[in-house]
């Protein structure tokens, strides 16, 4: 199945204010500045839309992902907490790193494929924090060595992501290290959960921006899935703030558990399997964002490593450089526009907007200059 269209849509469970604290934090962060976004002229009158837009992320604070958005802000959050300040209060960053001090040794730990690993370690850094980072066994070696950049102690598992997982997992439990994941089991009240829970909300500040930049929220929005949060993030925001934009997950055909789990009505797991668009490789649907899923992805589109790569090149020809899984939205959305049938049960037209996310440069520079050799 390349598309799944979601026959059970509900009303969006919101559990957090219509306004949240991540972008004022993320405004006091150095280097701060909205991300470009970028119109897709072209492509919007080849494929049948009345606009389409890249908000473009391949440099959010020196980073090639929007990633550290998210783990910055779970962090500010936990740190606002050890400190016992109110929830609501934003702590400028130049007071938070001063706070930091103050807490004693800590060390970061968490599982990556490559942009979250790094947005904690660069946030590690920042704060004088340790970090350790585990890592796939087929992590490309030029994304391993930019989280090591960072100081970051980087450790490959002998297994795939999930083992990853296990291991930040068994460190926290062993040492006492915060847990920093950005994906989530079942139990709400675990420390993997609470912190991938505010991950979501620091992704606010993506869409906030995108908004401002449009001058309106899109028709339609194609995220890429991944594990899921960026996903939540989007529906949360736009429920939150009475948008009524549709959400579109993408993700490779061979880790394509959002889908198997949107077309089952539950979390389910699929077989690990290898793509190049390593960032959204994933067995497992988040269960801190499955709550927002399973209501609010209104189809679920599976593309292929070819159709990503394609998407790449398209990208370079507006100057936007896109990694696998940064292109993986604009592949999406491509394949979308072909189905017309897709189109009209969404309620889509050539009077719609379509909005996409580049979520990633290009993080293996002698793929990147494969694909457009």
């Amino acid at each position: 199945m390349t598309i799944v269209l979601n026959r059970r849509p509900g009303p969006t469970p919101i559990d957090r204010a219509p306004t949240s604290g991540a972008l004022s934090f993320h405004r006091t962060l150095p280097g701060y500045a909205p991300t470009p976004l970028v119109e897709l002229g072209e492509v919007a009158a080849d494929h049948g839309w009345a606009r389409v837009a890249i908000k473009n992320e391949q440099r959010r604070f020196g980073l090639p992902a929007y990633k550290v958005l998210g783990g910055s802000w779970a962090l500010h959050e936990a740190i606002r907490r050890q400190l016992g300040k109110a929830e609501g209060v934003v702590i400028p960053f130049a007071e938070l790193r001063e706070a930091a001090r103050g807490l004693g040794p800590v060390t970061l730990t968490t599982a990556t494929d490559g942009n979250h690993g790094r947005g904690i370690a660069f946030m590690a850094q920042h704060l004088g924090f340790e970090c350790v980072i585990f890592i796939p066994r087929d992590m490309v070696a030029e994304r391993e060595a930019a989280i090591a950049g960072h100081g970051a102690r980087v450790v490959r598992v002998g297994g795939g992501y999930e083992e990853a997982v296990q291991r930040a997992m068994a460190l926290a439990r062993e040492s006492g290290a915060w847990l920093c994941a950005d994906t989530a089991g079942e139990d709400p009240s675990a420390p993997d959960h609470r912190f991938a829970h505010v991950v979501q909300a620091g992704y606010h500040t993506l869409f906030a921006e995108m908004i401002e930049q449009a001058g309106r929220a899109p028709d339609l929005l194609v995220v890429q899935a991944g594990v899921g949060a960026l996903t939540a993030s989007a529906i949360e925001f736009f429920a939150i703030n009475g948008h009524g934009t549709l959400v579109v997950t993408a993700e490779p055909v061979g880790s394509a558990c959002v889908q198997a789990s949107i077309a089952a009505g539950q979390p389910t797991a699929v077989e690990d399997s290898f793509s190049v668009m390593a960032g959204l490789r994933s067995e497992h649907i988040s269960l801190a964002a499955w709550p927002l899923m399973k209501d609010g992805v209104r189809a679920a589109v599976a593309v292929d490593d070819a159709e990503a790569i394609a998407a790449i090149r398209l990208l370079s020809r507006y100057g936007v450089e896109a990694g696998e899984s940064g292109a993986a939205g604009l592949a999406g959305l491509l394949q979308l526009s072909r189905d017309a049938i897709t189109r009209q049960t969404l309620g889509l037209s050539r009077d719609s907007v379509a909005m996409v996310i580049n979520t990633e440069g290009a993080t293996d520079r002698e793929a990147y200059a494969r694909y457009l050799g």
